[in-house]
């Protein structure tokens, strides 16, 4: 066999190159989120490539961002105070998949989005600034180049074992060159334990699988609650799935990362829908990989996944992983870490309800949700001496949502939101354009939300909330409000301590009847008396907190003097004539 195209045998190298060291404790970074392509046309000779796609009029198409317009823009990004860039996916995609989650091939980068020269001038760039790469990982699912025996213009229902399909090209001069379709049915197959929403394991009890393809062969993933459907199925009906529940594929995808960080010194990964991925998946690539990243002097490469589902659910995905019967105990699933922590969607739907949706929810519920947090998962980072460290990603918007901006006092919502994110426990990752006031109707997921940062055809007649599009033009202004209050708040983070890496949060204050309103808590590292107190109201007008409604216990004693860190000048100052209790 000649093995020189064998993919278990690809690595990448960067000759020459002294790789970029991991940050000491990632709870210190910010996240900038962005999708390449509606980022910055930095080279429009690429915009075609070999798949084109490129039309600046229509909403979801190629719009030509790439690698040299993310370099270009770097010092826009610093300037605002993140220190992290998450950059959306990079490997080959097809006609158009402006979004490329839907590649062709694990190895080769997106023509459209530039070279790897280009790729690695970002990158460096990046680092010279201080900025950390993250990129986007998609494992579970592939483009739309197969179909199901029977079903080539239609979805086909879900079936298993016996039931399975041939599986076929739709193009056969067009096909994955890494990943190989086998139809030769193996009566003796079986699935590895899975994990459903509710955190349990399930256990295959039939036979039978096409186990030599890479691919899986059971039809469309319809009911995301059936755990064989999740794991196995197609995702939307348009993204052929790979068999990630079997040795052969987890090991071409271990090499692929592997090449991806050596050859451009990326920084960690986002990875994309880990919910349809196993969990034998996770436990054999997330220690090939950080380990091979340490070798390359990564020594706390960071993992983050897309928990897109219950707590029970990315608690088994999470460090060592815990199961419903393990929580707030010594025990553990495995016994290696596999992901570090997610994109925190039980906080994001409190956002939801608390300030998207102004019902009767209070901002309370993100604190009992971390308490929550604190019990499901396995927080301890074998890189840091086994240290407990929250790393969930906190968001109020991002490539798969509506925006924040998009409903009644939006900016305001906004600011409040980003100021949330920026001074409570986890990691803020933001969305790019909520600090130039993007405010395009609908959802990001339908493409609405993915707008230009340049000057855009495609949204100039797009309706938003009022007035006229931003992205009619350029984007990239230093002045524009929400980008100045985004840079005050990143400048608090790097000022003060307990703002990025304190995970102590005492509750000063909430609402009545935990209704809409006043929410109040501090954060200390150690010392209870050495901490930052953070008052948010959720509350169209001016409420009250303490007094004759309740105690208000600040934490501080009389005479302290306390400093308004907000204030334009931080020179805003009270000293306290009583006790604590106010």
């Amino acid at each position: 066999m000649n093995t020189k195209f064998d993919p278990l045998n690809y690595y990448g190298e960067w000759p020459g190159h002294k790789y970029y060291p991991s940050p000491n404790d990632w709870r210190e970074e910010s996240f900038y989120q962005f999708i390449t392509d509606r980022f910055g046309d930095g080279n429009p000779s690429n915009n075609e490539g070999r798949y084109g796609g490129y039309d600046l009029g229509k909403v979801d198409y190629r719009h030509g961002g790439d690698y040299v317009g993310i370099k270009n823009k770097l010092d826009y990004i610093k300037a605002l105070g993140y220190t992290t860039i998450w950059v959306s996916p990079v490997f080959q995609n097809q006609f158009n998949s402006y979004h490329a989650y839907a590649q062709v091939d694990f190895t080769v980068l997106d023509d459209r989005f530039g070279t790897l020269e280009e790729f690695r001038d970002m990158v460096n760039e990046a680092h010279k600034r201080g900025i950390k790469v993250i990129v986007d990982i998609v494992a579970n699912h592939m483009a739309n180049l197969l179909y199901f025996e029977g079903h080539e213009h239609d979805g086909a229902p879900f079936r298993l074992h016996d039931g399975e399909y041939h599986l076929y090209p739709r193009d056969p001069n067009n096909v994955y060159q890494d990943f190989l379709v086998n139809n030769t049915f193996f009566n003796d197959g079986q699935y590895c334990t899975l994990y459903g929403y509710d955190g349990l394991p399930k256990h295959d009890t039939g036979k039978g699988s096409y186990w030599y393809s890479d691919f899986h062969h059971n039809g469309d993933l319809s009911d995301y609650g059936d755990v064989y459907q999740n794991h196995l199925g197609k995702i939307y009906g348009i993204m052929d799935d790979l068999r990630t529940t079997h040795p052969r594929v987890q090991d071409k995808i271990i090499a692929m990362t592997k090449s991806l960080i050596a050859s451009v010194d990326i920084d960690g990964i986002r990875m994309d829908t880990p919910m349809q991925v196993p969990l034998e998946f996770f436990q054999r690539w997330a220690p090939a990989v950080k380990n091979y990243a340490k070798k390359l002097g990564k020594d706390n490469f960071y993992i983050v996944g897309e928990f897109f589902c219950p707590k029970e659910r990315s608690s088994t995905m999470t460090g060592r992983g815990k199961s419903p019967n393990m929580y707030g105990k010594d025990q553990y699933i495995g016994k290696v870490a596999t992901m570090d922590a997610g994109i925190n969607y039980p906080i994001y739907w409190w956002f939801e309800t608390a300030i998207k949706k102004s019902d009767t929810k209070t901002l309370s519920g993100i604190k009992d949700s971390f308490d929550d947090d604190l019990i499901k998962y396995d927080w301890a980072n074998p890189n840091r001496n086994n240290q407990p460290q929250y790393r969930h990603l906190n968001f109020y918007n991002n490539h798969d949502q509506f925006r924040m901006s998009t409903i009644d006092d939006g900016f305001q919502r906004s600011d409040l939101s980003s100021a949330i994110i920026s001074l409570f426990p986890g990691i803020p990752s933001f969305y790019y354009g909520d600090e130039q006031g993007f405010k395009t109707m609908g959802t990001a997921l339908d493409g609405w939300g993915r707008e230009d940062m340049s000057t855009s055809l495609a949204w100039k007649d797009l309706p938003t909330v009022e007035g006229r599009n931003p992205c009619e033009t350029d984007n990239f202004d230093y002045c524009h409000s929400q980008f100045k209050w985004n840079a005050k708040l990143m400048n608090l983070r790097r000022l003060y301590k307990n703002l990025r890496s304190c995970d102590q949060v005492l509750e000063r204050w909430r609402q009545s009847q935990n209704g809409n309103g006043i929410y109040a808590f501090s954060r200390s590292c150690g010392a209870a008396d050495q901490h930052v107190l953070v008052v948010w109201n959720t509350w169209r007008e001016t409420l009250e907190a303490g007094g004759s409604i309740g105690k208000f216990i600040t934490g501080w004693n009389q005479g302290d003097t306390i400093v308004n860190v907000l204030s334009d000048d931080m020179k805003e100052s009270y000293d306290l004539p009583g006790a604590r209790d106010r």
